[in-house]
């Protein structure tokens, strides 16, 4: 379960991931990858209803050097914090964070830290204890119900999300071996109108609720990011250190947000899958200093991911 997470700083390993490139001669470019792949990120889109595939402006590319795994990544134009502004370093957390354009990053795999939040009968429910990556709930901020990801439903729809095809496709394939494919049980994730409330609230309306879906991987719920089985203050408003996260070095280089200075520096926003009860093109997150009561626009890029997942012990 290894996932790129801390930036290299030995030069040594620097110059040799570097000459293993032969990144002086093969940078990629946008309509010429070179043999790194494009993240596809979107970026400066204009305004609702344009995202498309996403553009070439940021790639990876992953090699191994010394028994070791490490991931590159390289990126021209900043990634913008919201998809439909202009490239610029003002728009971007990559550049808070201290990653600028036209240099190569190393970031080496590294096991996921994993927190158990529930166990039994040879299973157990785990959480990601760090912010292991920067992504889209879903591209754009619409207020209508529209077709996108295989259905019809809200910008806020966790069924039709992109971080929830994320995180069962390119986060499942990235993270896990085969061997450990076997391990992880699919779940039926409880998205129902219910789940979207804190754990100690009986309210039970939210239109923007959805149906259940089948996942190896996937987010907390507001309800279960206030569990006191899994851990976890019951009072959604209450600051709860258990709730707070620091995001990884790789998951700051993709624009996740930092809180820099002040009682919660260092601590990151990470998303629930629950949509927000008021409006279509919010959904929740857990904020720095573990308050659930707080959201973000779907399409924010600064909020970072915390996967969870169930797996077989034995």
């Amino acid at each position: 379960m290894d996932y790129p997470q801390t930036k290299v700083s030995d030069s040594t390993t620097i110059t040799a991931l570097n000459n293993a490139i032969s990144f002086s001669t093969k940078k990629p470019t946008n309509g010429n990858n070179n043999g790194w792949t494009s993240y596809k990120y979107y970026q400066g889109n204009g305004n609702t209803g344009s995202q498309s595939n996403g553009t070439d402006f940021m790639w990876y590319v992953d090699k191994e050097y010394g028994g070791e795994k490490y991931r590159g990544v390289y990126f021209t134009s900043y990634r913008p914090k919201y998809p439909d502004d202009t490239s610029s370093a003002y728009n971007s957390k990559q550049d808070d964070n201290g990653y600028t354009t036209s240099n190569i990053y190393w970031f080496k795999y590294e096991p996921i830290k994993w927190r158990i939040l529930e166990e039994s009968d040879g299973y157990a429910t785990i959480l990601a204890e760090l912010i292991l990556d920067s992504q889209e709930y879903y591209s754009e901020y619409r207020y209508d119900s529209f077709s996108h990801n295989g259905g019809t439903g809200y910008a806020n729809n966790y069924a039709l999300s992109n971080i929830r095809k994320w995180l069962n496709d390119t986060f499942y394939n990235t993270a896990f071996s085969s061997l450990q494919q076997t391990l992880i049980q699919t779940v039926t994730v409880d998205n129902g109108a219910r789940s979207t409330y804190p754990d100690n609230y009986n309210a039970t309306d939210n239109e923007y609720a959805c149906s259940n879906t089948n996942d190896k991987v996937w987010l907390l719920s507001e309800q279960e990011a206030t569990k006191a089985s899994y851990g976890f203050d019951t009072d959604y408003s209450n600051y709860d250190t258990a709730r707070r996260k620091t995001a990884s070095d790789y998951a700051r280089s993709q624009g996740a947000y930092m809180e820099s200075g002040g009682t919660y520096d260092g601590n990151g926003l990470w998303w629930l899958r629950s949509p927000d009860h008021d409006d279509s093109s919010n959904a929740r997150e857990s904020f720095c200093d573990g308050d659930t009561n707080a959201v973000n626009y779907v399409y924010s890029t600064a909020c970072g991911v915390a996967p969870a997942l169930k797996i077989k012990l034995s």
